[in-house]
């Protein structure tokens, strides 16, 4: 698998979610699916970049696969502070604005929009792997996908 590098500074996301969504569409991937997993990449991305290395130069490694199973993975992997996402807990969402925590509303978002979402530190990475399930049309002959 190929990973696309660039370092951990807002002015590369856009170039991050491109080659997430060009991924995507290059396999037949309905554009409503495409967004959500481009939403839920920026959440995760934007927390990378804004918080992952401390003021200090780093870099973000995102890579992206699709298996015959129909999951398309996307990778996220920075070598920032240890940073375990799913020990983030929701958000309540009901509280109103004055009484709800700060922070945390963008990982619950990705958690939202993502079939799965898991967490590994090796080394010195922080690897976030999202799982997102394409189930293709039976008998259709095309490449349109549906949920």
């Amino acid at each position: 698998m190929n990973y696309l590098n660039y370092p951990a500074r807002m002015e590369y996301l856009p170039g991050f979610l491109d080659y997430i969504r060009n991924e995507m569409i290059d396999l037949g991937i309905n554009m409503e699916i495409i967004f959500e997993v481009e939403l839920a990449c920026e959440e995760i991305l934007v927390n990378i970049i804004k918080y992952a290395y401390s003021g200090k130069v780093g870099d973000i490694d995102v890579g992206v696969e699709y298996e015959d199973e129909g999951e398309f993975i996307v990778y996220i992997i920075d070598r920032g502070e240890c940073f375990n996402i799913l020990q983030v807990e929701n958000p309540d969402v009901e509280a109103s604005l004055d009484e709800r925590d700060e922070g945390g509303l963008g990982i619950h978002f990705a958690r939202s929009l993502m079939d799965e979402i898991d967490y590994k530190r090796d080394e010195d990475k922080n690897i976030v792997i999202m799982k997102k399930r394409i189930l293709r049309k039976q008998g259709s002959g095309d490449n349109e996908n549906k949920k």
